[in-house]
C-alpha cells in the first residue's frame, strides 16, 4: 500500500481494523511490511467469505505517526481456474 499525505518525511502503518462497518472477510488476510497477503487456501469451489460468492471484503486502514488515518473498503475476488490434469 502507498499513502500520500502533505508531510512528506511521515511514516504509515496499515491494518484491517476499521473503525466503520463490519469485515469479516479480513479474518483471512494480512498486512505485513505494507503488503497484503492471505493466511488462507483459497478454493472457487467452497468459498469461505462472508456471503460465500468469493468476493472478500475487507477494509484498510491507513494511519500516520500523528494519528491521523484514512480507511478504505477494498473486493479481493477470487476467479475459478483449471486443476490439474
Amino acid at each position: 500500500f502507498i499513502t500520500s499525505d502533505p508531510d512528506q518525511d511521515d511514516t504509515f502503518t496499515y491494518s484491517l481494523n476499521c473503525t466503520v462497518g463490519t469485515f469479516s472477510d479480513s479474518q483471512f488476510f494480512t498486512i505485513t511490511n505494507g503488503q497484503l497477503a492471505t493466511n488462507a487456501v483459497f478454493n472457487f469451489s467452497s468459498p469461505q467469505d462472508s456471503n460465500k460468492d468469493n468476493a472478500y471484503e475487507i477494509c484498510v486502514r491507513s494511519e500516520d505517526s500523528s494519528g491521523m488515518f484514512v480507511e478504505k473498503t477494498f473486493t479481493v475476488t477470487i476467479s475459478d481456474q483449471e486443476d490439474p490434469v
